[in-house]
């Protein structure tokens, strides 16, 4: 069991200019080392065995789990929680509340919105930007300089290829591999599904994969092609359910008795 040392935090006075105590410490682990030019504001935590190095800013109530590496001018606003032995690169700059789970590398200039959450094991390479509020689950490798736009969720353990362009409110399921240079538009609907991108077409059309036709198209015969596409019975599962989200946020009806009861009756690809 290691022991905190707490440390008053101290700033100018508004009236006089002086020097003088705030009210507010900070609270350190054993064998933390903090490089020159460093600011650290009040409330933060930081866990025994980080590394801070020179000219870091971190703002108000951050917490820094225990073995984190943080590289030369790097950013963090208020409120970032940091899981262990996660390594920042130089010149990161992550905005106010983002959760980023243990054993996480994040390479330098990468930019990352407030309001996100990065699950365990991912891997961020150098010059990436992340909109707010994106999530991204564990195992994801992002390659260099990919731009994700705002509220995006990525599933687990996909990879992204080196300059991919991710528009706003897409949602890639999990196991997927995107190449490089790849741009996903903005839709109202955009799933890269675990077999097939499955995305709204305009008028009342669906795409799956190469097929497009309309969503009672889909209701009526999407079985017998998802058998001929080999799909498993998970597959056939997840692709039921982003036709029940289509039916949701399209305002469509799903005819009765269709998209109803267990894996072997499912009228869907």
């Amino acid at each position: 069991m290691w022991t905190w040392t707490e440390i008053q935090t101290w700033g100018k006075n508004a009236e006089d200019n002086y020097i003088t105590p705030t009210g507010s410490w900070i609270r350190i682990g054993p064998g933390v080392i903090i490089g020159p030019g460093v600011e650290i504001g009040p409330g933060v935590r930081i866990g025994p065995g980080v590394e801070i190095g020179r000219g870091v800013e971190i703002g108000p109530g951050v917490t820094i789990s225990q073995g984190v590496t943080i590289g030369e001018y790097v950013t963090i606003s208020q409120r970032v929680t940091i899981g262990e032995y996660v390594t920042i690169g130089e010149g990161v700059r992550i905005s106010q509340r983002v959760t980023i789970g243990p054993y996480v590398t994040i390479s330098r200039g990468v930019e990352i919105g407030e309001d996100m959450t990065i699950g365990p094991r991912v891997i961020i390479s150098p010059g990436v930007e992340i909109g707010p509020g994106v999530e991204i689950s564990q195992g994801v490798t992002i390659g260099p300089y990919v731009i994700i736009g705002p509220y995006v969720i990525i599933g687990p353990y996909v990879i992204i290829g080196e300059g991919v362009r991710i528009s706003q409110r897409v949602t890639i399921g999990p196991y997927v591999t995107i190449g490089p240079h790849v741009t996903i538009e903005k839709n109202p609907l955009y799933i890269i599904g675990s077999r097939h991108i499955f995305y709204y077409a305009g008028d009342d059309k669906i795409r799956i994969g190469c097929y497009i036709y309309p969503f009672a198209w889909w209701i009526k015969n999407g079985r017998d092609l998802a058998q001929k596409e080999d799909y498993t019975a998970d597959q056939l599962e997840e692709y039921k359910s982003y036709l029940e989200l289509a039916a949701n946020l399209l305002k469509w009806e799903i005819p009765a008795g269709n998209l109803k009861g267990g894996r072997n009756e499912l009228e869907t690809a």
